[in-house]
């Protein structure tokens, strides 16, 4: 939100008039030193009228009912928000601002905590809109805005200061006489139109072209405040009606109810008989009429005729004719009342982002909506929502989870989650994105676009109206500051001693969800595994907060940078306190966590040592205390918060002393945030990874080098993957030392875990060496928390962390020996299955004396990946994989295709002659070789080189007389056929995978 400010107006203008001039001193010495001292809320008085609104015609006002700033004794004044917080730095026009002659401001606003000197311009019934011009200087307070303002001329009367929420933007212009495109489905479309064209988004400029900005489109997302509908002739306003545009589509607004502001007397004081306004109806657009029987009684006050009708009144083009009346009320459409203006236009105005002040949202606190709630048989159900700006409080959380959230969560059939928004500081206003988890697939089936306040120690949400049929409610958490412990006073319960668990390593209810509410109901204490690990944590801060049936009452912020989970409990790393009188002065008697037998997380100023007159004779702010001879416990025997209920110390026994029901201690740390948004990980898609995917030399997969942070798995589509959780074979993921995970991975969304990775360097075993990772549950996907492998002693090999395997399905086999059908006919074409029935033909092996096809091969449209496989003596000697979508069972086989090979001069963009299926086919003579992948010539020729072929008839004039083999480079490039490093296969398999199989979001819980 932009600031308020202030601005300081003394005027120095010249009025003419029959007896001469007179002149307005300039500001004083006296007003311009006075400017810092001004922003002291005792210096400067309130005007709260809401006719200094722009939007607020005067039109029907007696003239005692005028505003007058000429009876403003000179001095400081501030504007509140009703009417506007900001005098308007464009032409205002005669009538409006609840006076005759408004004051509008021609310059810019300075920048923060500066002032700067601007014109303000008085407009009078002469020509233009700054008949007379004033001095203004304006300052800029920060948070408000304040003004010094002078007496005006007594010439210029009845005139008054107006103010506004904030900028008109133009969006839409159309043009009388320019059919195309059409006006309403210009607006109601999807595209801009002349957007790039300056003259075209001006008024008055002569250019024959309609007006559409790109920011119609984003609408719902703007957070739009008002709408401004207005007509120009010859580049003169001569018909404004604002509505009210809040939480509302881009039609919608268009409505009698929402109409704030019109010259029409009968239109603002009474709508019972306006029966139509809508954008569209008949040959008539943006209609602002009464019905009518005939077309002599028709009457209105705006209307666009598109085309011709049936009336005399809207016959003559050319069409588009924008009508409005010219009286200050609804007029027969057939009259010398009504004027044609040349231009439509609509404005928008955003709504300034409020302060964060209690009036400025509204509140909902209710705990069935928290993510860990339990169900209470209450449905929550916020579609009945209005729009506006809302905060969430509670026990269930203070925040708009960032985390997905399963179906039938958060007292909801739907939850809704926060799925993405910038990082903001306090002060900020920014857009975020809101996801909808309904039945369908994924867990962000319905966007919501929303905006998003940072108050410093809470966030307000401007949410729109949900248009949705669904049972749908926003889900709350405290994902801002992660929850690490959480104490509880019940009456008659003692849950066990607070600093004892705190300073033990043993986490407590961490698995509890009902745990984890500021509430009572579950009685006994909270812990999290994460203390244990604070010195991993990189903790940037720490938060203590006291929660008093479900509310949070007091809230201190410390810096929790390089502390350990001891010495964060310091006065030297107080960041906010609610207490005014601890300070950086301040002496402090005791700061400490305590010890068992001592009081606990104390804070105290003033000590007499004593401990019978303690109470009497000492004050603090906060203490936990235990057993019932403290006198700051009053008589319990069980753990008690206590706190001044000041924004002071007190003493403790005259008080006020406030007990609290819960003590919770939160933290903020970098390995803690949210790492589900795009720009919270990186994608890494490297199809070598898969855990079925041998290692060859000159292809390794190597993360030594790798950078610490979040990271996402996904293959060539786009789908994730996900780590393994079991052993992988070394020289398999595309590395030598595959890293695979030794746990079950994170079900639930939002779900966070530590895990253990096991890194298999062909050692006993195949979890050779550790390494320490994390993993969350983002819904739709799991993001990994990886560090940088580790040099392993002794070992110079390539370590990689794996992906799950692909779940392959074999289709055919073609085994050495069987090479070629009748004739030479190709196994693969064959429309039959062959050997489906024999178990053996299945195998992985020659030991099987033929082939192996299944019938149909496949339905092409379901294939998403195909593999082919050269074995020998029992192992996978070559791997290409290929991608398999929008191919025929011929084509897939393509350099185009390719994902992957072992050849580093075939995977980019190398020379080759033959890469298909059918290959070369001249049979007797040259021979006949399928399964091709040639370099250059053809393999008869002694110089010829290549990758792959299967050799089905040697041909007699061949000079490469070799039998029928699967013949392969064995070496990282292209070999020559004839001299170089090729190599026999036993056996070749192709394999499918597609979404019949499996998905691999699943996960191992």
């Amino acid at each position: 939100m932009m600031g308020l400010f202030v601005y300081l107006l003394t005027v120095a203008a010249m009025c003419y008039g029959s007896t001469g001039q007179e002149a307005i001193d300039q500001p004083g010495e006296s007003s311009r030193d006075a400017v810092d001292d001004a922003c002291n809320a005792t210096h400067y008085t309130v005007l709260d009228d809401a006719r200094r609104s722009v939007g607020f015609n005067s039109i029907h006002l007696e003239p005692n009912q005028l505003l007058n700033d000429h009876s403003l004794p000179e001095g400081w004044y501030r504007f509140t928000e009703t009417p506007g917080t900001r005098m308007p730095t464009e032409c205002v026009a005669m009538g409006l601002c609840g006076t005759r002659y408004p004051v509008w401001m021609s310059g810019h606003l300075p920048a923060d905590r500066s002032s700067s000197v601007v014109e303000g311009c008085i407009n009078t019934e002469e020509e233009g809109c700054c008949n007379e011009r004033v001095q203004m200087i304006v300052r800029n307070c920060g948070d408000y805005y304040i003004y010094h303002l002078p007496a005006l001329p007594r010439c210029v009367r009845p005139a008054a200061y107006c103010t506004e929420r904030g900028h008109w933007v133009m969006v839409f212009k159309a043009i009388s006489g320019l059919a195309y495109p059409d006006p309403y489905e210009l607006w109601t479309g999807e595209r801009e139109w002349n957007e790039h064209k300056p003259e075209a988004s001006r008024v008055g400029t002569g250019y024959r072209g309609h007006f559409k900005s790109a920011l119609v489109k984003e609408w719902n997302s703007l957070n739009i405040a008002e709408v401004r509908l207005s007509l120009y002739e010859a580049g003169v306003e001569v018909l404004r009606v604002v509505f009210d545009g809040s939480g509302i589509d881009k039609t919608s607004w268009f409505d009698a109810e929402r109409i704030v502001s019109s010259p029409y007397q009968d239109l603002n004081a009474s709508r019972s008989d306006l029966l139509d306004v809508r954008v569209e109806h008949n040959n008539h657009r943006f209609m602002m009429s009464r019905s009518a029987v005939d077309c002599r009684n028709a009457n209105g006050w705006l209307l666009m005729v598109a085309a011709a009708g049936d009336c005399d009144w809207e016959t003559d083009g050319p069409f588009p004719v924008f009508k409005y009346s010219r009286s200050g009320s609804a007029t027969i459409w057939d009259n010398d009342q009504v004027g044609e203006a040349d231009e439509l236009v609509i404005f928008m105005r955003t709504e300034e982002a409020p302060v964060c002040r209690d009036k400025s949202y509204q509140v909902i606190s209710n705990t069935e909506r928290g993510v860990n709630a339990p169900n209470s048989g209450e449905t929550v159900d916020d579609t009945s929502l209005v729009p506006g700006w809302y905060r969430f409080s509670g026990p269930a959380g203070e925040e708009v989870t960032r985390y997905c959230q399963p179906i039938g969560a958060c007292g909801t059939f739907y939850p809704i989650w926060l799925m993405d928004v910038p990082s903001t500081e306090s002060g900020e206003t920014v857009k975020g994105t809101m996801c909808i988890n309904t039945q369908k697939p994924g867990c962000c089936n319905e966007k919501i676009q929303v905006l998003v306040r940072n108050c410093g120690g809470f966030y307000i949400y401007r949410l729109p109206q949900l248009e949705t049929t669904l049972i749908a409610a926003y889900c709350t958490a405290f994902d801002e500051w992660d929850l690490v412990l959480k104490g509880v006073s019940v009456p008659d319960h003692d849950p066990g001693n607070l600093y004892e668990l705190w300073a033990s390593n043993e986490s407590q209810n961490a698995d509890e969800h009902k745990a984890k509410l500021m509430d009572i109901n579950f009685e006994e204490h909270y812990k999290s595994s994460l203390v244990a690990d604070w010195d991993r944590m990189f903790v940037q801060q720490v938060r203590l907060s006291l929660y008093k049936e479900g509310q949070e009452v007091r809230r201190f912020i410390f810096d929790g940078r390089g502390s350990d989970r001891f010495n964060w409990f310091s006065p030297d790393r107080i960041m906010e306190t609610p207490y005014t009188d601890m300070t950086a002065n301040t002496s402090y008697t005791h700061f400490t966590m305590g010890s068992p037998d001592t009081r606990q997380f104390f804070i105290n100023n003033v000590d007499r040592d004593g401990a019978a007159d303690f109470c009497r004779e000492s004050a603090g702010w906060l203490a936990v205390t235990h057993g019932e001879q403290d006198c700051l416990s009053q008589g319990s025997a069980v753990p008690g918060f206590v706190y001044s209920g000041r924004d002071t110390a007190v003493n403790w026994e005259e008080g006020p002393v406030e007990t609290a029901d819960v003590l919770a201690i939160f933290i903020k740390s970098p390995v803690l945030f949210n790492p589900c948004s795009e720009s919270g990980h990186t994608v890494i898609t490297d199809i070598r990874r898969s855990a079925d995917m041998i290692h060859y030399s000159g292809l390794s997969v190597d993360y030594r080098t790798l950078q610490p942070g979040w990271y996402r798995f996904t293959d060539n589509k786009g789908a994730s993957l996900n780590m393994p959780t079991s052993c992988v074979e070394v020289n398999h993921c595309g590395t030598h030392n595959p890293i695979w995970i030794d746990d079950k991975l994170p079900c639930k969304p939002g779900e966070r875990k530590p895990l253990i990775g096991c890194i298999n360097t062909d050692k006993d075993g195949c979890c050779n060496e550790k390494i320490y990772l994390g993993a969350l549950n983002c819904g739709d996907y799991i993001v990994y928390g990886l560090d940088q492998v580790p040099s392993i002693e002794g070992d110079d090999e390539p370590s990689g962390y794996c992906t799950e395997p692909d779940q392959w399905e074999l289709v055919f086999k073609l085994t050495d020996g069987f090479l070629a059908g009748p004739n030479l006919a190709q196994p693969w074409r064959q429309r039959s299955s062959v050997n489906t029935d024999i178990p053996h033909a299945r195998q992985l092996d020659n030991a099987f004396p033929g082939n192996y096809k299944t019938s149909g091969v496949w339905g092409w449209s379901l294939i998403d990946k195909v593999k082919l496989v050269v074995y020998k003596d029992g192992e996978e000697r070559i791997v290409l994989v290929f991608d398999g979508r929008s191919t025929d069972n011929l084509n897939w086989f393509s350099k185009r295709k390719l994902l992957f090979s072992p050849w580093t001069d075939l995977n980019g963009p190398g020379e080759f002659n033959i890469f298909s299926i059918e290959g070369e086919y001249t049979p007797d003579v040259f021979g006949t070789r399928r399964w091709m992948i040639n370099k250059n010539l053809s393999p008869c020729d002694s110089a010829s080189e290549g990758w792959l072929m299967v050799i089905t008839d040697p041909g007699f004039l061949c000079a490469m007389q070799r039998p029928p083999q699967i013949l392969y480079s064995n070496t990282s490039t292209a070999e020559n056929w004839s001299e170089g490093s090729v190599e026999k296969g036993d056996f070749m398999a192709v394999f499918v995978s597609g979404p019949t199989v499996t998905s691999r979001r699943c996960c191992t819980c």
